[in-house]
């Protein structure tokens, strides 16, 4: 499988599309300081990715994932057996 090479306008079009009101990156830089430099940025990053495809390499900091875990707090409503079954008696 063969990657395409990017271009400077694929980068800044997906830097475009990040959410500002996500979390910011592993690094914690804010989306709008990323969007406010993406000029900057893109060139640097399109030859980044683009050397990363032609030497099949990819340095383990272009790896990270950051992700948080939320935990749902889920209210169970327990009804004893005489509730669900009037006619049953529990001594």
């Amino acid at each position: 499988m063969f990657i395409q090479p990017v271009c400077a306008e694929e980068i800044l079009f997906h830097i475009d599309m990040l959410d500002n009101k996500k979390s910011n990156d592993t690094y914690d830089i804010p989306v709008q300081i990323i969007k406010l430099s993406k000029h900057i940025i893109a060139p640097v990053l399109t030859t980044i990715f683009n050397n990363c495809i032609a030497e099949g390499m990819y340095p383990d900091a272009l790896k990270v994932a950051k992700f948080s875990l939320y935990i749902k707090v889920v209210t169970l409503q327990i009804h004893l057996i005489t509730d669900t079954f009037p006619y049953f008696h529990i001594s």
